[in-house]
């Protein structure tokens, strides 16, 4: 079985505390759980041979079936960590998820390696969150005087060149597009 196959099932078969710690704290841990499980699910359908392993198949099953139940049952009750910790569901999960790795001679529970998975950055994580850092504020400040600058040197070129104001509303634009752009260089 595909080596990420088996840590995701390891994640499935930790303890709530283990599986709490195993996602930054931004990541809904029930909600990625699940979604692990689909890529095993994907993983384990590409390989050959699957059907030799008919207790594994099993174990999947049933996994999917509580995960299935879970998908009908409104959030608070199913994906929120209070749920993940408490519900007979995800008990129900994590004793697959164990059976599912004593089929395949896995009895040993080791902690899960995800390092396989990523994930996107926190909204604190995102331009402007730094605002609270007065230091980069500041910086983002005088870089904003420096853009202005370089905006109004170039309006001022071209004001002369042409002697028109006719191309501002492309300067505008571009300014407008480079400073969004200058903002996430942060």
């Amino acid at each position: 079985m595909d080596k990420r196959a088996i840590e995701i099932l390891r994640a499935l078969a930790c303890d709530y505390q283990q599986q709490i710690a195993l996602f930054p704290d931004y990541v809904p841990t029930a909600s990625e759980l699940a979604s692990c499980f689909s890529d095993l699910e994907d993983i384990y359908l590409m390989q050959s041979g699957i059907t030799k392993e008919t207790a594994l198949n099993a174990h999947i099953a049933a996994i999917k079936c509580y995960i299935d139940d879970l998908q009908e049952m409104p959030t608070e009750e199913s994906w929120s960590n209070e749920a993940l910790k408490n519900s007979t569901y995800w008990s129900n999960i994590r004793l697959e998820a164990r059976a599912a790795l004593a089929a395949i001679g896995e009895n040993e529970m080791l902690a899960p390696d995800l390092a396989f998975l990523k994930f996107l950055p926190d909204k604190t994580q995102l331009p402007f969150a730094h605002w609270r850092n007065k230091g980069l504020l500041i910086a983002y400040a005088a870089r904003q005087f420096v853009f202005l600058g370089i905006i109004t040197g170039w309006a001022w070129v071209h004001f002369s060149a042409t002697g028109e104001w006719v191309g501002w509303p492309l300067i505008i634009a571009t300014a407008a597009l480079l400073n969004i752009a200058w903002c996430f260089v942060a």
